[in-house]
């Protein structure tokens, strides 16, 4: 295993680790959402600070690439070694969060699944973390990044100040509309609040592996086609739909499977319960 394994490897591990020293350091709004504490009831607190780590990342790695420590198109060139980084941190992430609390169901794959802790925070003093908040600011960050990487690697690859043609149009639109989706969500954080996500979804591998690993490395890995080839006029626009399409009804179709098998599975159950045997 050469050094380039290993940096791409922990590539992911150093971006969320960077991305929640921006979210710990920068100023915050201090917000109550709609969902309340376990015990004693009361609202919960988060700390909204999106709309200064994104562009504060990116600030970083525009810097980073400029001096020349890590270059812009690493993201994309070493995307395989982070791609596996990533699934390890994320499965860690499960087995932590999920295997030490106390069991909610009677199956311990749907526990993993689902999670057993609904809101999980950590706060001392002025510090606060909520579990759900880092998760989605990290994935959303880190697609950012992924994006922008893949973005240099395309432009490097084919812009000729001679002949901009080659440059895939289809693939810049692709960014844009990408980037205005990440950064809308993150300067209107506090919608999210009051989403089903923060109200009633525990935190478990659907959450924290999709957070972690998912969204920000689905996307991304299914335009490599965009990045690497140049498509002009009608074609590339064609190209971006598709992609855009394909992209969002695989995601879809991972949701509404998976919701089908937990379905049939507790069907299933139920009938059993209904029906015992005399």
């Amino acid at each position: 295993m050469d050094a380039r394994m290993v940096a791409g490897f922990f590539t992911a591990w150093i971006v969320y680790a960077i991305v929640t020293l921006l979210h710990v350091a920068l100023p915050a709004l201090r917000r109550r959402g709609y969902a309340r504490h376990e015990q004693t009831g009361i609202l919960l607190e988060y700390k909204l600070n999106g709309h200064l780590v994104l562009p504060g990342s990116i600030l970083l790695w525009l810097v980073l690439g400029y001096i020349q420590l890590v270059p812009w198109t690493w993201l994309y060139e070493a995307r395989w070694y982070s791609f596996a980084g990533a699934v390890t941190l994320g499965l860690l992430f499960t087995f932590a969060i999920v295997l030490p609390q106390r069991a909610v169901r009677k199956n311990i794959f749907a526990d993993l699944w689902f999670g057993r802790l609904r809101n999980p925070q950590r706060q001392k003093g002025n510090l606060l973390i909520d579990a759900k908040m880092w998760l989605y600011l990290a994935g959303t960050i880190m697609l950012q990044l992924n994006i922008l990487s893949a973005l240099m690697y395309h432009w490097e690859l084919f812009f000729d100040p001679y002949d901009t043609s080659v440059v895939n149009p289809g693939f810049l639109i692709g960014v844009a509309m990408l980037t205005f989706f990440i950064w809308d969500y993150l300067h209107f954080e506090k919608v999210h609040l009051y989403s089903y996500n923060f109200i009633a979804e525990h935190v478990g591998f659907k959450l924290g592996f999709g957070c972690l690993v998912f969204i920000h490395f689905f996307i991304p890995l299914r335009s490599g086609q965009l990045r690497i080839f140049p498509i002009q006029g009608t074609r590339s626009f064609l190209m971006c739909f598709l992609f855009w399409f394909f992209s969002l009804v695989g995601c879809l179709r991972v949701v509404l499977i998976c919701r089908s098998i937990i379905s049939k599975f507790r069907l299933g159950k139920d009938s059993l319960a209904s029906n015992p045997r005399r």
